[in-house]
């Protein structure tokens, strides 16, 4: 006994995208399952377009087993089956569905996956429909760009990227920890960065506002150190007067006359002086910044002196000296004076980056 393969030709579909004509050679018949193949020049716009080969009468086109197409399904080269029994056309290249936990079987298509996330509010996990093993799908951009998505068991992987405009309430990973910062692993995978090496929600929302580099304003900002002298102070002739955290200038640096600072870059250092004393003449002396616990300096002036009105104030400008975490001080060497003032006290602040 021999049998008959009710394998059909192709042709090239005519008519229009949802009233389809084709001219199969030699002519079909319509028995059931007969399969033909049919390249498609305008994609289907209706979820129930028909099919009329050789004048044979238009039947509608449907998919898994009675289901009404999506726009676009029927586009490039289709397979189609005819069912006798409930005399319509079945898309056997359709593309796959996917079944929610509620559910719901949706095409996954450019829209219909959007619809999916936007009309289920539980959680979303990837079934493969019926029983297949692996499904692949398609989707069409703008441009009939077409991409690959894999559906293995519950994992989608994209092979293409995917353009849909997701409209959605509820979009949950039900693995992952609520409150955190959705990141991409190693494996390209989404998942919730851990609070223990990423920011939290919390400390992102800390930059909010910020409209220029953070760091650049950091840099922006600096610290001062103020010391001052709290007793009068005679000074003599070329002598050397050190101003730190000790009420009265001392002569000789010492641990006790020290000002400890942190590391950073010194940008300016003002100075103010007050005599309670007339001074007849105000010759100028030299003012160093010693840092690094004595062991490197920078000379300020050589020229610094109180005028004759028994106060001044100098601020040094301009300056960027790096220093590590370390004592500093002011010291300042008097020049020859025609009159020694008897009463000066001392003001120094120095700005740190």
């Amino acid at each position: 006994m021999a049998n008959k393969l009710n394998i059909g030709l192709s042709a090239v579909a005519t008519g229009t995208a949802n009233a389809i004509t084709a001219s199969y050679s030699p002519a079909i018949t319509l028995t059931d399952r007969r399969i033909v193949f049919l390249r498609i020049t305008t994609p289907n716009t209706s979820t129930t377009p028909t099919l009329n080969p050789n004048s044979l009468g238009a039947k509608t086109i449907t998919k898994l087993g009675g289901d009404p197409l999506n726009a676009g399904d029927l586009q490039g080269d289709c397979i189609l089956m005819y069912d006798l029994t409930n005399t319509r056309w079945e898309l056997i290249t359709a593309k796959a569905s996917i079944v929610s936990p509620d559910g719901l079987k949706t095409v996954v298509t450019t829209d219909s996956f959007a619809r999916l996330l936007a009309t289920n509010s539980a959680t979303i996990e990837a079934y493969i429909f019926a029983d297949l093993l692996k499904a692949q799908l398609y989707y069409y951009d703008d441009d009939n760009a077409g991409g690959n998505v894999y559906i293995d068991k519950d994992r989608l992987t994209l092979t293409h990227d995917l353009l849909v405009n997701v409209v959605a309430t509820d979009f949950r990973l039900s693995s992952e920890t609520a409150s955190r910062v959705a990141i991409l692993d190693a494996n390209k995978n989404v998942k919730g960065a851990d609070t223990a090496t990423y920011p939290s929600l919390t400390e992102l929302s800390y930059v909010k506002g910020a409209t220029s580099s953070i760091q650049t304003q950091l840099n922006g900002k600096y610290r001062s150190e103020t010391f001052f002298t709290t007793s009068n102070q005679s000074v003599a002739d070329g002598g050397v007067y050190i101003f730190g955290q000790t009420g009265a200038p001392v002569n000789v640096a010492s641990s006790a006359s020290k000002v400890p600072v942190l590391a950073g870059t010194v940008v300016a250092v003002s100075t103010s002086v007050f005599s309670a004393s007339t001074i007849g003449s105000s010759e100028g002396g030299t003012l160093k910044f010693f840092y690094n616990d004595g062991t490197n300096s920078i000379t300020l002036a050589t020229d610094f002196k109180v005028d004759a009105n028994r106060s001044f104030f100098r601020a040094f400008t301009g300056l960027s000296t790096a220093i590590n975490d370390g004592d500093c001080y002011i010291e300042y060497t008097a020049p020859t004076l025609a009159t020694n003032p008897a009463a000066i006290r001392w003001m120094v602040t120095v700005y740190i980056k």
